[in-house]
């Protein structure tokens, strides 16, 4: 197999995947080839660093044989069912993953598209929409959600019928391994003009009426650098809840352009979480449509960044209709060097009468040299509704820190004590709790 060094339409070959698949990547291709890298001078882009991104750096990966090896991460439980993908090709466990009528597809396994007779009748019109959103491309499209849906190669789905309800979560661990014994074929974060793999992980969740579920989704790599860009597709149908958490561990030397978007229905519940721990550069953008009466969400996510590391939150909560709930929590630490940016808008469409939204970001600076900025926005086209915002940005208090070593306790274990307890609230509040220890742990070790 050739490998493909650019991300042209021509690339699509060297990697061939079902005709009806390959048409929504050829419809995203065409779209991509119109639409530039992004530059600071976009407002969307204005606070990040993608001025050190350069896309020639990278290639879309290319195929390995389909191996698993066993491994599984240390602080997950064996009770816990596993799908693992091993560089965004290799999909293993699909078959042991689920109970109950619970179906984990890799798309790119069905010739002739999916089954739909395999789908509770119920659910159908649900799943449908749920495939063609999270696979079709659209103008206006971001460059990286384009990118992603013309160099997909595995993308999941998750569904889980109405009516069933698993307790247990179902873990996603996405494993990134730099194959290439040629070092030349590793690229740094300081803009080294050497060639790093593109990878486009891709998972959507279908949760149909009444139905209950937990989902944990893993990104993790060694220290090579990579490009990786997932998209992920929460989609919670009438009364049913689906709890989701992220943990991102790539290597401090990789790019991440992260998506995820929810729909929620009539009296379902999103309650999502997520972890930013690793790579250079983390950029994530989380929407969550409340698309029906009494749809409520809850946006959740704690991230730390040492060295040069930067985290990029984006973050849109969408009220359409009447009687709808959002809660959104950001919280973050920078030290070293590190920078963090946070910018979320509410959007109270007109019609979304008696909804309550609520968005809040809070950061500690550690550091001299680190920075953080914070820019909350609403967007009110409806008189009856509650609408709230706050933000805080500064270091740790001198009253809490001098009354910790007025104890004895030394100022930089006072530090590391006032830090974790930053976060403690919001592990407390995870809709699972089975990464909180190695979370924590995660944190304690870098400061």
């Amino acid at each position: 197999m050739t490998t493909p060094t650019e991300f042209g339409s021509a690339a699509l070959q060297y990697f061939p995947v079902p005709r009806w698949l390959q048409d929504y990547k050829n419809q995203a291709a065409a779209i991509l080839e119109k639409t530039p890298v992004p530059t600071e001078d976009q407002e969307n882009w204005r606070y990040s660093d993608i001025g050190s991104f350069h896309l020639d750096n990278f290639k879309p990966s290319s195929g390995i044989v389909c191996t698993d090896d066993g491994w599984q991460p240390e602080f997950l439980s064996d009770d816990i069912s596993v799908v693992k993908v091993y560089n965004d090709i290799c999909v293993a466990n699909t078959e042991n993953s689920g109970q109950g009528g619970i179906q984990i597809l890799n798309l790119s396994d069905h010739a002739d598209g999916i089954d739909w007779a395999s789908i509770d009748p119920r659910d159908l019109t649900l799943v449908k929409e749920a495939v063609r959103t999270h696979l079709s491309p659209k103008e206006g499209d971001s460059f990286f959600e384009l990118l992603a849906k013309t160099f997909v190669k595995t993308p999941l789905l998750l569904y889980i019928p109405s009516g069933y309800q698993q307790e247990l979560p179902i873990a996603v661990i996405h494993r990134l391994q730099n194959l290439s014994t040629d070092v030349s074929k590793v690229v740094t974060a300081e803009g080294d003009s050497l060639t790093g793999e593109a990878y486009f992980p891709s998972l959507t969740v279908v949760a149909g009426s009444g139905a209950k579920v937990k989902v944990l989704d893993i990104l993790i790599s060694d220290e090579a650098s990579y490009l990786v860009v997932p998209r992920t597709g929460l989609q919670a149908g009438e009364g049913a809840e689906l709890a989701y958490e992220q943990l991102q561990i790539l290597g401090d030397t990789s790019y991440h352009y992260g998506h995820q978007y929810g729909f929620v229905a009539e009296n379902g519940v999103i309650d999502s979480f997520s972890v930013s721990l690793g790579a250079h550069m983390s950029r994530t953008e989380t929407s969550s449509v409340l698309a029906e009466r009494g749809a409520t969400s809850k946006l959740y996510s704690l991230y730390f960044a040492t060295g040069n590391q930067i985290k990029d939150m984006r973050t849109y909560q969408d009220h359409l209709a009447p009687h709808t709930k959002s809660e959104l929590i950001f919280k973050g630490a920078v030290d070293d060097q590190a920078r963090s940016v946070y910018t979320g808008l509410i959007h109270m469409a007109k019609g979304a009468v008696r909804s309550e939204a609520s968005q809040t970001n809070r950061n500690l600076v550690l550091s001299e040299d680190a920075g953080a900025d914070s820019v909350p926005n609403l967007s009110i086209e409806e008189n009856d509704v509650k609408c709230s915002h706050a933000s805080a940005v500064g270091p740790i208090d001198k009253e809490l820190s001098f009354y910790l070593e007025s104890k004895g306790i030394e100022p930089l274990v006072a530090e590391k004590l006032i830090t974790l307890g930053f976060f403690q609230d919001l592990l407390d509040s995870a809709p699972m709790k089975e990464l909180n220890e190695y979370i924590y742990n995660t944190i304690a070790n870098k400061l």
